[in-house]
């Protein structure tokens, strides 16, 4: 009976026209849209008050008497810019390599800095040639007669060799020291794009330039697995005579150490590794001990000795470390009251001045959000030029200083700063000093320089350009995609199509292109080295050098660190050695309007993505991230400049 009835009805309204269905209302659109403005106005407010606040002077940092510099090594930046949001935040801005060199100079002769104290509380992530120029200046400091300690908590090769020239080294009864020497590691994705159908067509200048072997290797070419073998043995000598000199441990110790990997605390203490066994809050309180007994003349009963001999009992945590804290100021801020205490005016030459120019992360043409998201720092092209013509044209600048740290990139972007540092020359003396890594274009960029400085544990070199092209031909077929051409029959539209198959001429016309650049990039560096195209051929073939290495080789001019690149601009610039000029910084700080705009635009466009998703997560170790951002920060450029000049891996030794 159900049933009939529903049939009923159903005929009964068949032949009646239907209502229009009612449309649902959008009334949120509006609402976003008002709620977006609403938001983008106070950004765009607190950014504009942070800006104006930013520009006047900061909160005096005051230095107490019988004060301790206080390090946490687990990172030092080349250089940070201070955005105007560190106001809002109290944040202290991050102090740079160079200020913290200059730090320790100035507490040398600070009598309210008695000492510095170092903690190691997670694995740093220091280069050599930054820690080597640190301990240049930690050994300079000593001659002071105050003191150095050290405290580690969780620390690797790269953190203990920071810890060295320490007076005396604290560890924690838990302290997890590894040491089981050194390695690098790279990622070949080759198994995974053979499945999925998708190939590499690489060409490479020779041996040495392995960068884009990644796509067609499942593991390391014998010349890639030479030369860094050869850099790794240097690294690790370097490492052993840091040990030997401060610790006064054999070699054949220190490699018995690598071989058992972890160490333990009671056989870091017994291999001579560390001094004492003893809780951070108790290390804190000992120096804060000691100084007070050196102000009052009075001899501290619980000494460094006294602790020495009794490391192997451990001081209970009964101090509290906040009260320990008032006597210790953190670098960045120590950096920051000296940038705000004017030097006297007769150890300043008011008539010289230099610019430095800093160059971090890999060389792009532009700057997008593809390219930026798996790396925080990058030159780009058109921003570099434009600082170096602002120099240029600042009479007041009367040298340049390229402090640059970079593993390559565009051949495009790389050639565009190349031509403008040739024409800033023509003007005033521009000189390059090479951070951790200045290799490939950030030779490039180095070598047209008047003088280039290197660390001799600098990564330079890899003099070579590489092409990598991609085919999806076997994916599409895997897919049943098909492909169809039409065309006037002239020319070769189809050069390297990604989904077509590669030709024998198509592949010959981009070898040649690939070595045409290759040729010119040698004919440069020949005319800027002033030697033969043959002699640099010989050193070149994309071969990446230690900076000790590089020297030998003619590749650079002096050995040092960016202090000593200063020194010798100074002098270049006819300024005494005993006078110190005004540096100005580029990039500048976020102290202009368009740099105001850029970064609110950035917060703006940054969103999650798939590589935000995958490589940043906490499943993939940090120095894989590393590898895997570096690799598709490449793979990105390749998109747009099928010609590189970058090295084969992120230089990143562990």
């Amino acid at each position: 009976m159900q049933n009939s009835t529903d049939n009923y009805q159903g005929n009964y309204y068949s032949n009646i026209t239907p209502s229009p269905r009612r449309k649902r209302s959008k009334w949120w659109i509006p609402l976003v849209i008002v709620v977006s403005v609403i938001g983008l106005f106070v950004i765009s407010t607190i950014a504009f008050f942070g800006y104006i606040i930013s520009s006047l002077d900061r909160t005096l940092v005051t230095v107490n008497d019988n004060s301790v510099l206080y390090f946490d090594l687990s990172s030092i930046p080349e250089y940070e810019l201070d955005t105007p949001f560190s106001f809002f935040f109290n944040k202290t801005p991050k102090a740079s390599f160079l200020e913290i060199t200059n730090a320790i100079k100035a507490a040398k002769e600070d009598d309210r800095i008695k000492g510095i104290y170092f903690e190691f509380l997670s694995p740093t992530s220091i280069s050599q040639a930054k820690a080597n120029e640190l301990q240049e200046a930690l050994q300079d400091f000593k001659e002071s007669g105050k003191f150095i300690y050290s405290y580690i908590e969780v620390s690797d090769e790269n953190g203990y060799f920071n810890a060295l020239p320490s007076d005396s080294i604290f560890i924690g009864e838990e302290t997890m020291l590894l040491l089981n020497g050194f390695g690098i590691t790279s990622i070949f994705p080759k198994g995974l794009l053979d499945k999925i159908g998708v190939e590499f067509e690489v060409v490479q200048c020779e041996d040495f330039k392995s960068a884009g072997e990644i796509y067609k290797n499942k593991k390391f070419s014998d010349s890639a697995r030479y030369q860094e073998k050869v850099l790794l043995s240097q690294h690790e000598e370097n490492f052993i005579n840091a040990v030997e000199k401060f610790r006064k441990v054999s070699k054949e110790n220190i490699l018995s150490c690598f071989n058992e990997g972890l160490i333990s605390p009671n056989d870091v203490i017994n291999k001579k590794l560390a001094d004492v066994i003893m809780a951070q809050s108790d290390v804190r309180q000992f120096i804060k001990n000691k100084i007070e007994a050196k102000s009052t003349d009075k001899k501290d009963d619980k000494t460094e000795k006294v602790a020495k001999e009794d490391n192997k009992k451990c001081c209970p945590y009964k101090t509290d470390v906040a009260s320990c804290d008032e006597d210790l100021i953190s670098i960045d801020r120590y950096v920051q009251s000296l940038n705000q205490t004017q030097p006297s005016e007769k150890i300043i030459d008011k008539n010289k001045n230099i610019a430095i120019i800093y160059g971090n992360g890999p060389i792009v043409s532009e700057r997008s959000y593809e390219l930026t998201s798996g790396n925080s720092q990058m030159i780009v092209a058109d921003e570099f030029v434009k600082y170096l013509k602002e120099a240029r044209e600042d009479k007041s600048i009367n040298a340049i200083l390229l402090r640059i740290n970079s593993p390559g990139g565009s051949v495009i972007a790389s050639e565009a700063i190349y031509q403008e540092i040739l024409k800033t020359r023509k003007v005033k003396p521009v000189y390059a000093s090479m951070a951790d890594v200045a290799a490939s274009g950030g030779y490039y960029i180095a070598m047209a320089c008047d003088t280039i400085i290197a660390h001799p544990r600098t990564i330079t070199g890899s003099i070579g350009v590489i092409a990598a092209y991609q085919n999806m031909e076997k994916l599409a077929k895997k897919l049943e995609i098909s492909i169809d051409t039409i065309s006037t029959g002239n020319g070769n539209p189809f050069l390297l199509s990604p989904f077509l198959p590669l030709k024998k001429d198509d592949k010959n016309i981009m070898t040649k292109h690939v070595f045409d650049t290759y040729s010119r990039f040698l004919t440069k560096v020949a005319k800027a080295r002033n030697k033969s195209y043959d002699e640099i051929r010989a050193v070149a073939k994309g071969r990446v050098w230690s900076g000790e290495d590089a020297y030998d080789k003619g590749l650079v001019d002096v050995l040092g660190g960016i202090d000593d690149a200063i020194k010798l601009l100074k002098k270049r610039i006819d300024v005494k050695e005993n006078k110190k000029i005004k540096i100005y910084m580029y990039p500048n700080e976020y102290h202009s309007i368009s740099n105001l705009v850029d970064l609110i635009s950035n917060m703006q466009t940054k969103k999650n993505s798939i590589e935000n998703l995958i490589i940043e997560s906490n499943m993939i170790p940090q120095d894989m991230q590393n590898q895997l951002k570096y690799s598709m920060f490449l793979a990105q450029l390749a998109k747009t400049e099928n010609t590189l000049v970058a090295l084969p891996y992120y230089p990143e030794i562990k």
